[in-house]
């Protein structure tokens, strides 16, 4: 099931799911299947995250109905039950209650940055900082460079967890069982802030400023992706294509990362957990702090943001946020 938090012409901000071209009103599809309003369809997609299994389903069973409305699609539209893509906004699908994230999670990251061993990135290890929540902006809104803050302004395509149930010292197994979906994260931050000519990691302003993280375009349920999901991550800047990796490359998998971090804190519903992001940031083409651009065919090694960039990241099967840098 893929939810989006979106506005039309006409409307507020609403839940929706989204289908091919369309996005489809979540409360007025589902009356219009059910033919009542029996069944409660939460306003917003943070609520979705607290509905009870029985509320779930319903949603979910009337999602799984969608693809049997096409010849109806007309009378859809005219009813302002449903929208073509182009017609509406996509919005940030909610505002996360706490934005939790790690790092040299994937082995071509490690290696660009010289660490030819990723035993130091397992277990007691596993790097951990925060993003602010309020500073996540929607998948299409533009991203603004301050130079005040940083010259070297970095993407990070990232899988992002969305977690649906309380994880407080789970199980591998358990914590499968707390994802309710993930989406996609570009996970934006200043190099210049974050790691100094001496080496030492400053994970402050580095990864918290304003517009620090970009989120969308939808939440798709954990039950369309096996677990761990095995998925495509492209990153693209003006056309160009910097990131290309799988998730089946990462070296810890989004139910260790939350078995590990429950042992020490409760993740809770409406946390968004970051994976850590692959190979072919600009970090990489910068040898002042580190960065080791070696030879690859399938990706363009390139600079830091600049205004008048366009950047696009991708997931399989989750979709793309793009955000033009100001």
């Amino acid at each position: 099931m893929k939810l989006v938090t979106y506005r039309s012409k006409n409307s507020t901000q609403r839940l929706g799911f989204l289908n091919d071209s369309y996005i489809y009103d979540a409360e007025k599809t589902t009356k219009y299947v059910e033919g009542s309003g029996s069944v409660h369809v939460p306003a917003e997609m943070i609520d979705v995250l607290n509905m009870d299994g029985e509320g779930f389903q319903q949603m979910s069973k009337v999602y799984g109905l969608i693809p049997k409305l096409s010849d109806k699609i007309q009378e859809l539209l005219e009813k302002n039950i449903c929208f073509p893509q182009e017609q509406t906004k996509i919005l940030l699908p909610f505002t996360p209650r706490a934005v939790i994230c790690t790092g040299n999670n994937y082995r071509d990251h490690l290696e660009e940055k010289e660490i030819t061993d990723d035993t130091d990135q397992k277990g007691d290890n596993i790097e951990l900082f925060q993003k602010l929540s309020e500073c996540v902006i929607g998948p299409y809104d533009p991203v603004a460079h301050m130079p005040e803050l940083t010259e070297k302004l970095d993407y990070e395509n990232e899988l992002a967890v969305v977690i649906g149930r309380e994880a407080w010292q789970v199980s591998e197994e358990a914590a499968r069982e707390c994802i309710f979906g993930y989406t996609v994260f570009n996970d934006i931050s200043a190099r210049d802030r974050q790691q100094s000519a001496q080496g030492c990691q400053l994970l402050g302003l580095s990864k918290n400023f304003e517009g620090c993280g970009a989120m969308g375009p939808c939440i798709v349920t954990a039950d369309d992706f096996d677990s761990p999901p095995k998925v495509q991550l492209i990153t693209k800047v003006n056309g160009e294509v910097r990131q290309n990796t799988n998730t089946d490359h990462m070296i810890n998998d989004p139910a260790f990362i939350i078995s590990y971090f429950s042992k020490f804190f409760k993740l809770k519903p409406g946390y968004v957990l970051l994976t850590g992001t692959c190979g072919g940031t600009a970090w990489s083409t910068d040898p002042e702090i580190g960065g080791i651009p070696y030879e690859r065919s399938d990706i363009v090694r390139g600079g830091y943001l600049k205004p008048g960039d366009k950047v696009s990241c991708s997931i399989e099967g989750i979709g793309e946020i793009r955000n033009l840098i100001v």
